[in-house]
């Protein structure tokens, strides 16, 4: 952002190529720097892949073992 020459803006063509300037490096940086999210039911900051793992091992065996070690791991 700091490369955009502003010392010479002039007229309105000048500030209209300066401003377009200054949009292009936004997206850029916006998609650059921006996450995908995937919204989902489980949603959450604390949804993670082991926490999606341990939910998988309960649902595969049904224990009750597996379903507490599932509930712990919050």
């Amino acid at each position: 952002m700091s490369n955009i020459d502003t010392s010479d803006i002039s007229n309105k063509e000048s500030l209209e190529e300066t401003v377009q300037k200054y949009i292009t490096t936004l997206d850029s940086l916006w998609y650059k720097y921006s996450k995908s999210i995937n919204i989902t039911k489980h949603s959450k900051v604390w949804w993670n892949k082991e926490y999606n793992t341990n939910l998988n091992v309960y649902h595969s065996s049904k224990s009750t073992v597996d379903w507490k070690d599932f509930k712990d791991f919050i």
